[in-house]
């Protein structure tokens, strides 16, 4: 697979938004969270795999890593999408609590409008 590709949006008066695309944890994906610290970081969590090859999104503990990373808010996306994501909501809330870190996450559901 190639590089994956992040985006920071920073409006005047608004919070900054990391949004990390569909990649696995890189140094660049951390160094994004670290200098830029947005104060939300969006992330493909769908634990996507294919067939034969590496994972295509972050592992489970590259998504704790992420979350740990994160200095604000993360927003759980990418979840129960497609047949090649095998995480689902519950699975990551329950891991995301056991971690003590479910209080920083928001997991929407399909549809779901977050305000910040």
């Amino acid at each position: 697979m190639a590089n994956g590709m992040g985006v920071y949006i920073q409006l005047p008066a608004e919070p900054g938004v990391y949004i990390s695309g569909d990649t696995v944890y890189t140094p660049e994906v951390d160094r994004a969270l670290v200098e830029l610290k947005p104060d939300i970081a969006v992330v493909a969590a769908g634990n996507a795999r294919l067939d034969a090859g590496h994972s295509i999104l972050m592992s489970m503990d590259e998504l704790i890593h992420f979350t740990k990373a994160a200095p604000k808010w993360v927003v759980a996306n990418h979840l129960e999408a497609l047949n090649h994501c095998p995480i689902t909501r519950l699975q990551l809330q329950r891991i995301l609590e056991q971690e003590n870190l479910l209080h920083k996450v928001s997991i929407p559901a399909d549809g779901e409008v977050l305000n910040f």
